[in-house]
């Protein structure tokens, strides 16, 4: 027998920084400068999640899920397809 499971959930993720920095230079290279990587960081963001599992028995199970990240530095979309068989 087939099921069909939605689901979603929803949080935030709160930082106490609002960026991050390295540098990185390369050992014996002329002139002794390096790279600096600077992202900025959102103090706060909203997570959603939203999928759909199918699965028949405790056999197969298939998911699809979407996640996204919204703040005001920056947005994520991710998207994940899973397929599970159980022996």
């Amino acid at each position: 027998m087939l099921s069909l499971r939605s689901y979603i959930s929803a949080g935030a993720a709160l930082r106490s920084n609002d960026g991050w920095s390295s540098e990185a230079h390369l050992q014996g290279a002329p002139g002794g400068s390096g790279i600096d990587a600077r992202l900025p960081l959102d103090d706060a963001a909203l997570r959603l999640r939203a999928g759909l599992q199918l699965f028949q028995g405790d056999r197969i199970d298939v998911r699809a899920e979407y996640g996204g990240s919204f703040g005001s530095e920056a947005v994520t979309h991710a998207g994940m397809l899973t397929l599970s068989y159980r022996f």
